[in-house]
């Protein structure tokens, strides 16, 4: 009797220490799925964090171009003829709308023929090394921008696009840009 009891006492300490690692298991179970979900939530928030800061500094870098394009944006020409007196000059009207004057100003346009009376129409190609804000007209004849205090003697050529002028210039903050021929403002390289 005494080898049973001790044959129960070892079975029960056999069942406890069964139990024990069922529990541990059971434990280390609950543990390991807790971490699983925990990573899976770690995960799932740092690819959100990156995606935010993504989308932030795309915000960033457009409002920046926005920024760095704000002057040069104001800063166009058109194909025009100034009356003066009987008098009439082909030519670029130039304008700087912005606050700021723009530097190493550049204007080319090519030459050619009116497509109404066939009169020829002569190249442009001027240089002004600073160009303050407001409205200039270019022509072959002076060899610097004339103010345009009155727009009634300009008339706007808007049938032949041939003659929109090359502007080649720098912003205020030194940042180099180029409007083509079909208007397009484009950063210079």
């Amino acid at each position: 009797m005494n080898q049973e009891r001790k044959t129960g006492v070892f079975m029960d300490w056999v069942v406890i220490v069964g139990v024990i690692q069922a529990a541990g298991s059971i434990g280390t179970f609950v543990a390991l799925f807790f971490i699983v979900q925990s990573t899976t939530h770690s995960r799932t928030m740092a690819d959100s964090a990156r995606t935010g800061l993504e989308e932030e500094r795309e915000r960033h870098a457009q409002a920046k171009e926005t920024e760095r394009r704000s002057q040069a944006s104001q800063v166009f020409s058109w194909p025009a003829m100034l009356t003066d007196g009987a008098a009439r000059h082909w030519g670029v009207v130039i304008e700087n709308n912005s606050d700021a004057p723009v530097f190493g100003l550049t204007v080319q346009r090519p030459a050619g023929v009116s497509q109404s009376k066939g009169t020829p129409i002569e190249a442009i190609s001027a240089t002004v090394s600073v160009l303050p804000p407001g409205v200039y007209f270019f022509s072959k004849r002076e060899p610097f921008p004339e103010p345009v205090f009155n727009r009634e003697n300009l008339k706007p050529i808007v049938k032949n696009p041939k003659y929109m002028a090359l502007l080649m210039f720098q912003d205020s903050t030194s940042a180099p840009w180029v409007r083509d021929q079909s208007g397009v403002l484009k950063r210079a390289t």
